[in-house]
């Protein structure tokens, strides 16, 4: 029973191998009559009888007598299943390279000494469209000269691999490191390809890290100012108070002034501001609460005009 089953399956495959073939040779017989000699179409193959197929590329040719007169045809066939077999296992490796590009968000593409695009892979073509005939500059930033500091020349001057970041607008501004490598054809020009790793989230973690360690830096700051400032307001060294004021301010330079001075209002002296002109005041307009007081409630720092009891 399995036998038969086999049998009437190979029946069935045949059968429409053979209409497909049936309406070749009525092209075929066509296009003898007309005196033009015809390729096969692709992906023709001869099955065996014990089932294996062959690919096979075949031509068929008019036979004319001496008169010129077409008598019949020839068809000439040429094994090609190792060729075959090699074309189909390089466009299974093709398919596979454009879904590791699409799944990793890389992009890759190969340009010229002339900057005319050879191949972008399919992901950037559905953002972009079509490459043919266009140059890389305009294709994806869409100038119409070569981008600043473009590496391409270098590259192919040097035959040596660039790295460098660029964020690329047109894809919601995504951080990419872009390594440009010289290739070289079966011809023996020398060609750009440009693999673009998608490096976003890398690149926003190291800006996090970069503005965490500011902050850090800038707590540091603050507390040896104010420790600075808090040594001279103890010493009660009018000059140490002025320069250590001045560190404070350095360091509180994103801060209100009055965040400076919280915590010190009882202990400021008056001789602290001497040197500083922002606000000139005469002591009497001063507010009943002081000086000190007066700076750290306003966050204004003031330098008041004698006399001084």
């Amino acid at each position: 029973m399995r036998r038969r089953d086999e049998l009437e399956s190979q029946v069935v495959e045949r059968t429409a191998a053979l209409r497909a073939s049936e309406q070749w040779l009525a092209a075929t017989l066509h296009s003898i009559s007309d005196g033009v000699i015809l390729t096969l179409a692709n992906h023709t193959a001869l099955i065996a009888r014990d089932g294996a197929e062959r690919q096979i590329a075949d031509s068929c040719a008019p036979i004319r007598d001496d008169a010129d007169a077409i008598i019949g045809a020839v068809l000439v066939f040429r094994d090609v299943t190792d060729e075959y077999r090699r074309r189909e296992e390089l466009a299974e490796e093709r398919r596979r390279f454009d879904y590791i590009l699409s799944a990793t968000k890389t992009g890759f593409d190969i340009v010229d000494s002339q900057f005319n695009l050879r191949y972008v892979d399919p992901s950037a073509q559905k953002i972009y469209g079509d490459p043919k005939g266009k140059k890389c500059h305009e294709y994806y930033r869409g100038l119409d000269r070569p981008c600043s500091g473009c590496s391409i020349p270098q590259v192919l001057d040097s035959k040596q691999t660039v790295i460098r970041k660029e964020v690329m607008p047109w894809e919601n501004n995504r951080v990419v490191e872009m390594h440009t490598i010289p290739i070289q054809d079966s011809s023996g020009e020398w060609l750009a390809a440009e693999f673009k790793l998608d490096v976003t989230e890398r690149q926003e973690l190291i800006d996090r890290l970069e503005a965490k360690n500011r902050q850090l830096k800038l707590a540091e700051s603050r507390a040896i100012a104010r420790a600075r400032f808090s040594s001279a307001l103890n010493q009660m060294d009018v000059e140490s108070v002025y320069e250590s004021a001045l560190r404070v301010i350095a360091a509180e330079i994103e801060a209100p002034l009055v965040a400076v001075f919280e915590g010190h209002a009882d202990r400021l002296s008056c001789g602290c501001a001497i040197g500083i002109d922002r606000q000139v005041l005469d002591a009497e307009q001063l507010l009943p609460e002081g000086l000190p007081r007066t700076v750290a409630r306003s966050g204004e720092v003031v330098t008041i005009r004698g006399p001084f009891d």
